[in-house]
């Protein structure tokens, strides 16, 4: 999911670093759409193969687009500090 958001940020127009290595980790990724329309990365061991080195950089780069699916946390003490408290 997050190189599928990035990716489409990249199609509208997103910049990335000029970074050879990056480059290199981010055009080893192929993927595929199965037939249900999931966006399927090759596995992570292939990409380490064909790379020779684990791709992080391009993973620290889509973190980047990691939306979170938790609830938002809601505060179980909202009431306010005394202003100067800290």
């Amino acid at each position: 999911e997050m190189y599928r958001t990035m990716a489409d940020a990249v199609d509208k127009g997103l910049k990335l670093p000029n970074d050879r290595r990056l480059q290199a980790e981010l055009n080893a990724i192929e993927y595929v759409i199965t037939d249900d329309g999931v966006f399927r990365l090759l596995p992570k061991d292939e990409i380490r193969k064909k790379l020779g080195y684990s791709p992080d950089s391009a993973d620290a780069c889509a973190l980047t687009f990691f939306a979170p699916v938790m609830p938002q946390f809601t505060d179980p003490y909202p009431e306010q500090l005394p202003t100067g408290a800290w």
